[in-house]
C-alpha cells in the first residue's frame, strides 16, 4: 500500500513504461492510482470507500508503529444455529481454523501482536505494523480489514411502569434464566445481587499507543472464572456495570423495597473494558474506561460457548458510539456475525442506542440490524432528551433517573440509554421464563406489539415503550387461539423533497395467523397521504396475507416538515398479536450543496463573508463533533491560506445556535482538528488559528443538538507583517471551474497581474500548479513598478479526472491562490425506454457510463438473458463496417444482464445475443457478427432488479492493430491518479520483448508515464479489464533492452493484474 506523501526525490530518473499483455482478445482498462490494498471476490473491483479506509489505516500504522485491526476471512459461513447437525457445525469451525492458520502463517514474518482468534466466527483480531497491514490487504484469504474501534459506556419507579410487578404476580420472574452483562464488571457481593452472579469472565486489551491497560484481575488480556468479572476501579465509569446488572436482575431485601426487572434471573458478568489514561481519548476526563470491538466479540463468542451450561435469554450491551441513520451491518461485520451466532441459539443481543440526542441516527453496535436497539423514556412516558432516535430503533424503556446498585453496598440514580437497555434485557428473561422455545423475533414482536406507543416530539417517530405483562400474554398462546403475527418488524419511513418524488413509494407487510383458530383482521391509518390494501379480511390457521402500504399523490402537496402516524394491525377476533408500525414522511426543501465534506464550497478570498443554510443537512459516518458537540446538521466550506498568518472564522449573524470546527485532512473520518468552538458570543461560534501558506482548511458549521437555520460565515485573514511583500498578486481571489466528467469546463482560464512594488528588481516563481492547469509563465524577473500577467488554463488532464472536487493552491513566491475544479458525474441520459436508446458512435473501441437506478421495464420488453430484471436501459449502435463486435458490462457496480437485439418495437425484437454472467463474475459479455448499416439495440438490466452505475464497453474483435501495439508508439499518460482504456485486439509481440510475470503472452500494448514530483509508491492495476491480463513495468529506451521494475499475472483471486513500486520523480 502506498500514499501520496513524498519520500526522497531523485535528481534524475527514467521514464516508466507499462505493458499489458492478454491471452484473450477484448476491451480492457488500466487504472493508475495510489495503492489501496485489500483482496475481494473474483472480478469485483475494490470500492473506493474501502480503498480510502485502508489508506487511513496505513497512515495510522505508520505514525503509531502499529494498529489494532479486525480482519474478515474469505469464507462464507452461517450462524451455527442454522445447522441441523453437530457435524456441520464442527466442519465450519474446522474451515475457520484452517484459514486462520493459513493467514497467520503468512503474516508471521511481520510484527504481529496480541492475536485474538475466534472459534465460531470467520475473523481474526491482532495488531499489525504497516508492512503487515499491507500484506494483509493483499492476502487472498482476507476480504476486508477494519479498525478495532473503541466504545464507551452509554450512560423504584421503572419496574412497575413497564408491568414487571404484574409479571411477577403471574409467576414469571425470570427464574432459571440468565442475562449476560457485557460491561465494566459486576460486584457479585452487593446485597442487591447476592447469589446472582453465576459466571464471570474478562476480555480487556492492553495497547500502549492508546495508553490502554487491561482491567482483568490477572493482568492478562482475558480471564474466566471466579473474580474475573468483578468491577474495575480507579477510573470513571467503573460503577456502570453493577448499576446495569441491578436493573436487569437485582432483588430487594432487608430495607430495599424495589427489585430489577427479572428479579429471580441470574447474571453472567463479563468485563469488556480497558483503562485509558489518554485525555484525548477520554471525553470527560482521564483515566476512563473504553472497550475495544475485538473484546466485545470475544465476549459474545464466550457467551455462545456457555449456552449449554446456562439458559441465556439475552446479552446486555450498554455501550457504543458513532452515528448511523441506517443499519450498519457492512461497517460492523464481525459484531454482526457474533450477534447472529447468538440469535441462532435463541439469545437476544440488546444494545443501547446512545446518548447524543440524535434525531435521525443511533450509535454502533446498536445499529446492527439483528441487534435489539433501545432508546430511553422518562417516567412520564416522554422520550428522554439525550436519547438517540431513528426509524431503525426497536424499543423504548425507562432510562431517566433510574435507581440501582453501585459498588459498595449502596444505590445511585443514573440516567441514560444504558439504563433503558437492561429493562429490555430483563424483559427477555421474563418472556423466556414463560415461553422457553420462543424465538428472539417472536419475543421481540411481542414487546413491539404490546408496547405503549410513544411519539418522539423531536421527529414524530413512534416507538413502543415495553409493557412486559402485556407481552407475556402474547407468547406461548394456547394452540386453540388465533394469533396475529406480523413481519417485517420495521416501520415505513419515506422521504423526498417538496412536490415529490418520495422514496420508497410503498412497503409490504405479511400478516400470518400463527395460532390454531380462524381470526379476522383490520389494518388502518389516519392520514390522506397513504393508502392500505387490503384493509380487512380473515385468516385461517397458518394462512398469510400481504398488506401493502402505498404513498399517495396527496404527499406531493405537503409543505416541508415531518409527518407521522401509526399503521394499526388489529386482530379483530381476540386481540392476540394486535400491533402497530410507525409511518413517517419527511418532506425536505433543497438540501445544501455543501452538506457532505467532499462537497465543501471553496471560499475564494483571503477575507470575506458568505451565506448558507444547514436545513435538512446531515452528519456523515465518522464525522467529528464540531466544537465538542454532537450536532447532526453540518455543512462544509474550504479555504486555502494565501500566506502565513492568522485567520478568524465566526458565525455571527446566523439565526440559530451554531457549532464550528476547522480541520485539515483528506477524508471526513480522518481529520485533524485545528480549532473548534460552540458558543463565543451568545449562541454563535468563533475560532482563531495560525495558518501556513497554501494549506487547505475545512470549515464545518453545525447546529447545537441538530438545530438548523440560516448561516452567516465570516472570515478574516491577517498575514504576518514580515517579510514585506515585494511582488503583489491581483486579484485576491482563487479560481473555480466546473463541468461534467470528461469536460468541457467553464471558465477555462484565470489571469493574475504581478507587480513589483519594491524599489529593486525582483524575480518571481510559480509553483504547485495542479496537473489539470497550465501556467503561461513559471518564472520571471520584474523591474521596480513593472507588471506582468500569468494566466492559468485548464488543460486536457482535466478530462481524465473522476467526479468530485479537485483542490490545489498555486504559490506565486510565498503568496497562495486557491484553484478548484469541480467535476460533476455524468447524469443519466434518459435511456430508460427502448425508444430513447442512447446513440453510440460506432467508432470502436467505445466506452459509455450510465446508471439504471430508478429505471423500469417496459410492457412487452423481453427478459434479457432469461432473467426478469426490471431496471433496463438502452443504447443503439449502427456499425460503419461489417466485423465481429464484443459488448460487455465489466466495471459495472452490480449484477448485470445484457441483451443485443434488432427490430423497431420493444415488443417485437429479434434476439442477436445475450448473457448473464461472464468470466465467472457478475457482469456480462456477448460477441456477435455485426453488419454495417444495421442498427443493433443493447439493453443492460439488473439481475432481478439489481441497480447501480453501468460501464458499457464495445470493441472490435478482429481487424487491424491498436495504435500502441509497438513499444515505440506507447501512449503518453500524465498526472496521478488517472485512468485510461484501450484494447489489445489484433496486437502483436515484438522481437526481444520481455515476458510479463514470466508469461509469454503475445498480444501486448504499451503506455508510458513520467512520474511527477515527489517520488512515491504507486499502484497500477487492470481490475476492470474483461480478460485474463498480465502486467509489466519497465525502464529503458529500447524494447530489447528494458529493465524490469515490477510485474504480475493474477492479483489475489482475480484474473486481472496489479503491481506496486517506488516511482522516482522525473
Amino acid at each position: 500500500m502506498c500514499h501520496l506523501e513524498s519520500s526522497t526525490c531523485a535528481a534524475e530518473a527514467p521514464k516508466w513504461w507499462y505493458r499489458i499483455a492478454g491471452l484473450l482478445i477484448a476491451l480492457f482498462s488500466l487504472t493508475l492510482a495510489p495503492i489501496a490494498g485489500g483482496s475481494l471476490p473474483e472480478n469485483e473491483q475494490p470500492p473506493a470507500a474501502y480503498q480510502r479506509q485502508l489508506e487511513g489505516l496505513l497512515h495510522e500504522a505508520e505514525a503509531a508503529g502499529e494498529i489494532p485491526v479486525i480482519m474478515e476471512l474469505n469464507l462464507a459461513t452461517r450462524p451455527e444455529g442454522a445447522y441441523a447437525t453437530e457435524h456441520s457445525k464442527q466442519n465450519q469451525r474446522d474451515n475457520i481454523k484452517s484459514i486462520q492458520e493459513r493467514v497467520l502463517a503468512r503474516l508471521s514474518i511481520y510484527q504481529t501482536k496480541r492475536l485474538k482468534k475466534f472459534k465460531h466466527l470467520p475473523f481474526i483480531a491482532m495488531r499489525l505494523d504497516s508492512a503487515g497491514l499491507q500484506a494483509a490487504g493483499n492476502d487472498p484469504d482476507i476480504t476486508r480489514i477494519y479498525q478495532d474501534r473503541l466504545s464507551a459506556p452509554t450512560l423504584a419507579q421503572s419496574t412497575p411502569l413497564i408491568g414487571a410487578t404484574e409479571a411477577w404476580a403471574s409467576g414469571f420472574s425470570g427464574s432459571g434464566q440468565t442475562v449476560a452483562v457485557l460491561d465494566t464488571g459486576v460486584q457479585s457481593s452487593h446485597p442487591f445481587l447476592s447469589g446472582k452472579v453465576l459466571h464471570q469472565a474478562c476480555f480487556s486489551t492492553t495497547y500502549a499507543p492508546y495508553s490502554a491497560s487491561t482491567l482483568c484481575p490477572n493482568g492478562f488480556d482475558s480471564q474466566t472464572g471466579a473474580g474475573a468479572g468483578e468491577p474495575c476501579s480507579a477510573a470513571a465509569g467503573c460503577d456502570h456495570g453493577t448499576h446495569v446488572a441491578g436493573i436487569v436482575a437485582g432483588k430487594g431485601s432487608g430495607g430495599t423495597s424495589f427489585s430489577g426487572v427479572a428479579r429471580d434471573a441470574g447474571i453472567m458478568a463479563i468485563q469488556v473494558f480497558s483503562r485509558f489514561d489518554d485525555p484525548d481519548l477520554c471525553r470527560y476526563g482521564s483515566p476512563c474506561v473504553l472497550s475495544f470491538t475485538s473484546d466485545q466479540i470475544s465476549a459474545l463468542e464466550h457467551v455462545y460457548q456457555q449456552k449449554d451450561s446456562f439458559n441465556i435469554a439475552a446479552v446486555n450491551m450498554s455501550l457504543g458510539g458513532g452515528y448511523y441513520a441506517t443499519a450498519c451491518d457492512s461497517s460492523e461485520p464481525a459484531t454482526k456475525a457474533a450477534i447472529d451466532l447468538l440469535k441462532s441459539a435463541g439469545i437476544a443481543t440488546v444494545i443501547a442506542s446512545g446518548n447524543e440526542g440524535f434525531r435521525d441516527g443511533i450509535s454502533s453496535p446498536a445499529c446492527i440490524s439483528s441487534a435489539i436497539s433501545v432508546g430511553s423514556t422518562t417516567k412520564t412516558d416522554t422520550v428522554s432528551s439525550f436519547s438517540n432516535s431513528a426509524q431503525i430503533l426497536d424499543l423504548l424503556a425507562p432510562g431517566s433517573s433510574i435507581n440501582s446498585s453501585v459498588p459498595g453496598s449502596g444505590f445511585a440514580s443514573f440516567s441514560g440509554t444504558s439504563m433503558a437497555t437492561p429493562h429490555v434485557a430483563g424483559a427477555f428473561a421474563l418472556l423466556r421464563s414463560k415461553a422457553s422455545n420462543a424465538s428472539v423475533d417472536e419475543m421481540l414482536n411481542a414487546l413491539r406489539s404490546t408496547g405503549e406507543p410513544i411519539t418522539d416530539s423531536r421527529n414524530g417517530i413512534v416507538k413502543p415503550r415495553i409493557q412486559v405483562d402485556a407481552a407475556l400474554a402474547e407468547v406461548g398462546a394456547p394452540p386453540n387461539t388465533g394469533f396475529l403475527a406480523l413481519s417485517p418488524a420495521e416501520g415505513l419511513s419515506v422521504s423526498g423533497s417538496v412536490g415529490g418524488p418520495f422514496t420508497p413509494t410503498s412497503k409490504s407487510y405479511t400478516l400470518t395467523n400463527s395460532g390454531g383458530a380462524t381470526i379476522g383482521y383490520s389494518v388502518s391509518e389516519s392520514v390522506d397521504w397513504a393508502s392500505i390494501a387490503p384493509q380487512s379480511g380473515t385468516l385461517l390457521s397458518g394462512e398469510s396475507q400481504v398488506i401493502t402500504v402505498t404513498i399517495t399523490g396527496a404527499a406531493n402537496s405537503l409543505a416541508a416538515g415531518g409527518y407521522a402516524t401509526a399503521i394499526n394491525f388489529t386482530n379483530t377476533s381476540n386481540g392476540q398479536g394486535s400491533t402497530t408500525r410507525s409511518l413517517t414522511l419527511t418532506v425536505t426543501g433543497t438540501v445544501a450543496a455543501n452538506d457532505k465534506f467532499s462537497d465543501g464550497i471553496l471560499l475564494q478570498h483571503s477575507s470575506g463573508r458568505t451565506e448558507g443554510s444547514n436545513r435538512s443537512a446531515s452528519k456523515e459516518n465518522g464525522e467529528p463533533n464540531h466544537g465538542g458537540v454532537s450536532g447532526g446538521r453540518s455543512v462544509w466550506w474550504r479555504w486555502i491560506a494565501p500566506a502565513v498568518g492568522e485567520v478568524t472564522f465566526d458565525t455571527f449573524g446566523s439565526d440559530f445556535n451554531t457549532t464550528l470546527g476547522v480541520y485539515t485532512g483528506a477524508t471526513v473520518a480522518a481529520l485533524t482538528t485545528k480549532a473548534g468552538n460552540d458558543d463565543t458570543h451568545g449562541e454563535q461560534s468563533e475560532v482563531r488559528l495560525q495558518t501556513a501558506a497554501g494549506v487547505l482548511y475545512h470549515i464545518a458549521v453545525d447546529g447545537f443538538n441538530g438545530e438548523e437555520g440560516e448561516i452567516l460565515l465570516n472570515w478574516s485573514f491577517t498575514p504576518d507583517t514580515t517579510p514585506e511583500i515585494e511582488i503583489s498578486v491581483v486579484p485576491d481571489s482563487g479560481f473555480t471551474a466546473t463541468g461534467p466528467q470528461g469536460g468541457p469546463f467553464s471558465p477555462t482560464t484565470v489571469t493574475y497581474t504581478l507587480t513589483n512594488v519594491s524599489s529593486t528588481t525582483q524575480s518571481f516563481q510559480v509553483d504547485n500548479v495542479p496537473s489539470w492547469l497550465t501556467a503561461s509563465a513559471t518564472a520571471g524577473v520584474l523591474a521596480p513598478d513593472a507588471s506582468t500577467v500569468v494566466q492559468f488554463s485548464i488543460n486536457g488532464n482535466a478530462n481524465t479526472l473522476q467526479p468530485g472536487n479537485h483542490d490545489g493552491a498555486v504559490l506565486i513566491n510565498d503568496i497562495a491562490r486557491s484553484m478548484q475544479l469541480v467535476v460533476a458525474p455524468i447524469e443519466s441520459t434518459g435511456n430508460d425506454h427502448f425508444s430513447n436508446a442512447e446513440v453510440l458512435s460506432g467508432l470502436l473501441p467505445e466506452r459509455r457510463s450510465g446508471t439504471n437506478v430508478d429505471a423500469s421495464k417496459e410492457s412487452g420488453e423481453p427478459d434479457h438473458a432469461g432473467n426478469a430484471g426490471g431496471r433496463s436501459v438502452w443504447w443503439r449502435i449502427t456499425p460503419q463496417v461489417t466485423e465481429p463486435i464484443s459488448v460487455d458490462t465489466f466495471g459495472s457496480a452490480f449484477d448485470t444482464t445484457l441483451g443485443v437485439y434488432t427490430g423497431s418495437q420493444v415488443s417485437l425484437l429479434t434476439l442477436v445475443a445475450s448473457n448473464d454472467d461472464a468470466a465467472g463474475g457478475l457482469q456480462s459479455q456477448v460477441s456477435f457478427a455485426a453488419t454495417a448499416g444495421i442498427t443493433y439495440y443493447v439493453a443492460v438490466d439488473g439481475y432481478y432488479g439489481a441497480n447501480g452505475a453501468i460501464s458499457l464497453n464495445l470493441a472490435s474483435v478482429s481487424g487491424g492493430t491498436p495504435a500502441n501495439d509497438a513499444f515505440g508508439n506507447a501512449i503518453a499518460l500524465n498526472g496521478l491518479p488517472l485512468s485510461t482504456s484501450g484494447h489489445n485486439a489484433g496486437a502483436t509481440r515484438e522481437p526481444g520483448e520481455p515476458d510479463n510475470a514470466g508469461i509469454t503472452g503475445g498480444k501486448s500494448v504499451w503506455w508510458r508515464w513520467i512520474a511527477p514530483s515527489p517520488s512515491r509508491m504507486v499502484n497500477i492495476d487492470t481490475f476492470t479489464s474483461s480478460f485474463d491480463t498480465t502486467l509489466g513495468v519497465y525502464t529503458g529506451t529500447q524494447v530489447a533492452g528494458l529493465t524490469p521494475v515490477a510485474s504480475n499475472d493474477d492479483s489475489g483471486n482475480l484474473l486481472q493484474s496489479s503491481v506496486s513500486f517506488q516511482a522516482l520523480a522525473g
